[in-house]
């Protein structure tokens, strides 16, 4: 196992940090990959590791990179294309559109609830008109016929210490 220069952290540290990530435990198989192929892992997702204060820290961009993202200008007189023309492209080419769900002008926060319904902010007042009240002449029915058992028990018993 090759030496790990002075201040820097050992794969099992490394390991313990990722495990511990939000984003960088989602790597598969932390136990079977290399320290230098954990960092370089942890390095495509975004990440770098700081290892004098034993952190995982999300990777700004530099000047090179900035510089050689492609950033497309278009020229004068291009428009983008509308959703009308992407949905006739992708139609002429025998795709089919995708489906998208029409939601109401109050927003997302009722999403397939009627737009009157005070019921999508509140989740206790859908659970309660979820549940109907017992019938009460079948609970009366109910205790009527266990007081009517108890009472023919007592006489059998009653009748069997005399």
């Amino acid at each position: 196992m090759p030496r790990v220069k002075a201040g820097e952290m050992s794969l099992p540290e490394i390991r313990n940090l990722a495990r511990q990530h939000n984003k960088a435990s989602q790597i598969k198989d932390i136990d079977k990959l290399s320290r230098s192929a954990l960092m370089k892992e942890i390095e495509t997702m975004g990440y770098r590791i700081d290892h004098e204060k034993k952190r995982i820290i999300k990777r700004t961009m530099t000047n090179e990179e900035r510089k050689a993202q492609n950033k497309s200008v278009s020229g004068e007189g291009e428009r983008k294309p509308q959703k009308k023309t992407k949905k006739k492209a992708l139609i002429a080419s025998g795709d089919k559109p995708p489906m998208v769900k029409k939601t109401t002008k109050k927003g997302n926060a009722r999403k397939g609830k009627p737009v009157g319904s005070r019921l999508a902010f509140d989740a206790t007042k859908q659970e309660a008109n979820k549940k109907k009240p017992p019938n009460v002449k079948e609970a009366i029915a109910k205790q009527k016929k266990k007081k009517e058992e108890l009472a023919k028990k007592r006489k059998e018993l009653a009748s069997g210490y005399s």
